[in-house]
Order: structure tokens, then sequence, then C-alpha cells
């Protein structure tokens, strides 16, 4: 049960930055530069804090 409850955090976790990664090359097509940088930086504290969390929980 436990593997099955990490795989899918992991699972969406992935999905979410893969969708934000999108946004991220959507603003920088519109030269958006400042917005891609921080929804790139949001994405990657999106997926280090819950993975963080994930395995190294006390």
């Amino acid at each position: 049960m436990k593997y099955l409850t990490i795989f899918m955090a992991v699972g969406v976790t992935i999905g979410v930055f893969i969708y934000t990664l999108n946004f991220v090359l959507w603003l920088f097509r519109r030269k958006e530069y400042r917005g891609a940088v921080g929804v790139f930086l949001l994405g990657v504290a999106a997926v280090v804090v819950p993975m963080y969390a994930l395995f190294f929980q006390h």
C-alpha cells in the first residue's frame, strides 16, 4: 500500500511539473521572460517540497 501511495504522489507531482513546463515554454514564445522564470521557479518548488516531505518524513 505504501508503494502505491508513493507512486501516485510522484506521478501526480511529475504531471503537474510537465504541465507547468508547457506553460513556461508558452510564456517564452510570447517573450514573457520574467513570468516564465517565475513560473519555472514555482514549478520547481511544487516538485521539491512534496518530494522532500514524502521521502524525508520522520
